[in-house]
């Protein structure tokens, strides 16, 4: 962190407040731009800047575009950034994540941070609260997969929770996605 005590250190902090700035206005302008995304990374981090700052600005970017990829890695970053992730922390994203299922299911951005998610969930130490957010994600799968029938997604986010029809799950996979459905037809057979 640069502090700006002397006129060196208040010259490196003016400098980093315009590249942020000007990461500011390049992400208006194309707020998939993932080397962006990335140089904002270390401009944030030079500037001190906390991570609850930098989570809201990623919000704002996916209540935006709920298809921008970048928003939803860079918000991932942060977070492993911060360490294992608690229940309660796992819980509010996924919610987040549930929102762009249900305003734009065949969107993958939001369901491959979901993806993400689950991993971190699967990590939470305590069996009780691990058990009751991936069961609660399960649910909310099955009730997207329900309301989109036709929508892939859900069905690949279940297989991965462990849902307890995988064969089921497998076969309707390969006929929602054909492009893909040897993998689905291998999956289903294992």
């Amino acid at each position: 962190m640069i502090e700006a005590f002397g006129t060196e250190e208040g010259k490196a902090r003016e400098t980093l407040e315009r590249e942020a700035k000007l990461c500011a206005d390049m992400l208006n302008a194309d707020d998939r731009n993932f080397h962006c995304w990335a140089y904002r990374r270390f401009v944030a981090e030079k500037l001190g800047r906390g991570v609850d700052e930098e989570l809201q600005y990623t919000l704002t970017k996916i209540e935006n575009n709920f298809s921008n990829y970048s928003a939803w890695h860079y918000r991932s970053a942060i977070l492993e950034s911060r360490g294992a992730a608690d229940a309660e922390t796992l819980e509010r994203e996924f919610e987040l994540a549930s929102n762009a299922f249900y305003t734009e299911p065949e969107d993958q951005s939001a369901w491959m941070y979901h993806r993400w998610l689950t991993s971190r969930a699967r990590a939470i130490e305590d069996a009780k609260d691990r058990e009751s957010l991936l069961e609660r994600e399960r649910q909310t799968c099955r009730e997207v997969s329900d309301l989109e029938p036709t929508c892939k997604w859900p069905l690949l986010a279940l297989a991965s929770l462990g849902d307890e029809h995988p064969r089921e799950m497998f076969q309707n996979l390969a006929a929602l996605d054909p492009a893909r459905g040897g993998y689905y037809r291998e999956r289903r057979s294992e």
